[in-house]
């Protein structure tokens, strides 16, 4: 009987045990955490859910989360135009498949679908069509927190033909390398599309005049005087983020050259910030005298060497800053937009 009792006791005290340790609370600072306690811990931030895959169209009846199959369905995702921003995802959710922001008049546009393949920061072309109509974009791969995204960015005018197809009756299909997403019209793209480009145009007016007051001169040339010898107009018509590409010093000569190309957030991380010219990322006139360094605008002229995937715009106006019987020669590449130029890459090609 006395056994009976130990063998209870103790199976009670296992019980109590196991049963605290399932109660415990979760401790979203330990650094193991799976992808469910991710889930539980930064809601909204982390996916559990398996990527699109290729040719994918945003489903119109499942549940946005935690739904089972047989469930009835949920609120399908819509179209909404709110705080300067176009988006089309689940109503009252963090599951959204694109998303335009207006910045100082330009579209930076979000979008849910990414080449099987790549790594944050990669460019990718990505092609939007309707109908006959289509418009293509080059595109950078995003990250969440140093960990892989499932979307793509770029940023385009609200005069970009995106908008015409967005306002037009029909799908809209963007496809990159290896996979699409399918933007349908319904629940309100059109409306919604048109009054955030009329929104966002409102605002590229008024920013065109801010920046076309601040711009010393409309001749490219003497923009580039000014440019040069001072930090805050460097600072003001510097577009981010910025496309930097550098030549491999230790490729050369081998046959097979690399060229390091990235996008930079900030103005501080931009490699050629020089803080004793007082901040510039262009060398002033009196830095170049004492380096010996000259400028010279080069629009219209293919740089060298030329890589792909770099900014080649032939409606760029494009500066060089190089050292004359020397190997060095670095690249500026503006393009024009609210009445000004605005600073897009810099292209270091210096062997």
């Amino acid at each position: 009987m006395r056994t009976i009792s130990i063998s209870i006791a103790a199976t009670v005290l296992v019980i109590s045990v196991v049963t605290a340790a399932r109660a415990a609370p979760l401790d979203c600072t330990s650094k193991r955490l799976d992808a469910m306690e991710l889930t539980k811990c930064f809601p909204g931030l982390f996916d559990p859910r398996r990527r699109q895959p290729a040719d994918s169209v945003p489903s119109q009846k499942a549940p946005p989360s935690g739904g089972r199959e047989g469930d009835p369905p949920e609120t399908a995702p819509g179209w909404e135009h709110q705080d300067e921003r176009l988006v089309y995802g689940w109503p009252f959710s963090d599951i959204t498949y694109i998303t335009i922001t207006c910045r100082s008049g330009m579209a930076d546009v979000d979008i849910r679908v990414r080449p099987p393949h790549g790594k944050a920061g990669d460019k990718t072309p990505i092609k939007f069509k309707n109908g006959a109509s289509e418009v293509q974009h080059t595109a950078t791969l995003t990250e969440v927190d140093g960990l892989s995204g499932d979307d793509v960015e770029f940023s385009i005018p609200t005069s970009d033909k995106l908008f015409d197809l967005l306002t037009r009756d029909g799908p809209v299909v963007a496809r990159v390398p290896g996979a699409s997403l399918t933007l349908p019209a319904q629940n309100g793209r059109v409306s919604t599309a048109r009054a955030f480009r009329k929104s966002c145009a409102s605002q590229q007016i008024t920013e065109v005049r801010k920046a076309s007051d601040a711009c010393q001169s409309q001749d490219f040339s003497k923009f580039m005087e000014a440019f040069s010898d001072s930090a805050d107009m460097q600072r003001r018509f510097t577009s981010l983020p910025l496309e930097y590409g550098q030549l491999d010093m230790e490729s050369l000569g081998t046959g097979h050259e690399k060229y390091n190309l990235r996008m930079i957030a900030t103005f501080e991380e931009i490699p050629s910030l020089d803080r004793r010219d007082g901040g510039t990322i262009f060398p002033s006139k009196s830095r170049r005298t004492k380096g010996r360094l000259l400028m010279r605008d080069v629009t219209g002229e293919p740089e060298r060497p030329e890589f792909p995937e770099e900014r080649r715009s032939p409606e760029d106006s494009v500066a060089i800053l190089y050292l004359e019987g020397s190997g060095f020669h670095i690249y500026f590449r503006f393009a024009r937009s609210q009445g000004c130029w605005f600073l897009h890459a810099i292209h270091d090609k210096s062997t």
